[in-house]
């Protein structure tokens, strides 16, 4: 079985004879024919371009290996968060193999994957500068349409602090409605596409150049939400704070006659 790409490299069809080169299980180098019997083509153009298949019964008996030996077993995990303590398990119970996680085989890849998660939180910064900015707005625009009753409150006797807390109270009441929504809404988005997949057919050629299938299944772990909303909360007291300033910076006199 001879990937799309490579065969139109090769410049072979079907039943065209290709030969192998590679070493036995005595570092011999063994050279043997193979018929192509079909030609695939995968989401991974890359893949496709580099990897050709064989029955394994063929391959075993050119290089001297039982029926059910390999030089190399990959194993697939439910749970990415299990990568590191299954590999620990598997060195320690071979002790006499090499085990590496994808990691330690491909450290670029796994640069690559520290980048991205970078590259995520630097965009989760961005969009809670813009939550705080829609929140100086709201509350700014409810401190200076309430001027006059903020003067009268001053004018009678409550406090500045009084003043302040009860802008930071609403900023509060603001975010325990908003916040469950949002993240209700964002869980059940994830789930909803996570099942279902997001189709990006209309791009397959651009997705297969990089590996990556035209119907993307987003996840997200449970221990991001916590950390959202807890960068929620500060982003809205930190933003509440210039209009809770500008409340109680208000003369009483003037604020009273305000139209």
């Amino acid at each position: 079985m001879v990937g799309e790409i490579l065969a139109k490299k090769l410049n072979v069809k079907l039943r065209s004879k290709v030969v192998l080169t590679f070493q036995d299980l005595n570092n011999e180098i063994i050279t043997a024919a193979f018929r192509v019997v079909g030609i695939y083509k995968t989401t991974d153009a890359r893949q496709d371009e580099l990897s050709v298949y064989v029955r394994q019964s063929d391959l075993n008996k050119l290089l001297n290996l039982g029926e059910n030996t390999a030089h190399e077993i990959a194993l697939m995990l439910n749970d990415p968060a299990d990568l590191e303590e299954t590999t620990q398990t598997l060195k320690s119970e071979h002790s006499g193999l090499l085990v590496q996680n994808w990691k330690e085989l491909i450290p670029g890849l796994a640069a690559a994957d520290i980048i991205a998660k970078r590259m995520n939180y630097l965009l989760l910064l961005i969009l809670l500068a813009a939550l705080s900015f829609g929140i100086v707005n709201t509350m700014l625009m409810a401190v200076l349409e309430r001027v006059r009753e903020f003067g009268m409150l001053m004018a009678v006797g409550m406090n500045k602090t009084k003043v302040f807390l009860m802008i930071m109270l609403e900023t509060i009441f603001l975010m325990l409605t908003a916040t469950p929504l949002g993240i209700l809404i964002a869980w059940a988005t994830i789930a909803y596409f996570g099942k279902y997949g997001m189709d990006f057919s209309n791009y397959s050629e651009g997705f297969s150049n990089v590996g990556v299938k035209p119907i993307i299944y987003p996840f997200q772990t449970a221990d991001y939400y916590p950390k959202v909303i807890i960068l929620v909360i500060i982003a809205a007291f930190l933003a509440a704070i210039y209009p809770a300033l500008k409340a109680i910076k208000l003369n009483p006199a003037e604020a009273i006659r305000k139209i």
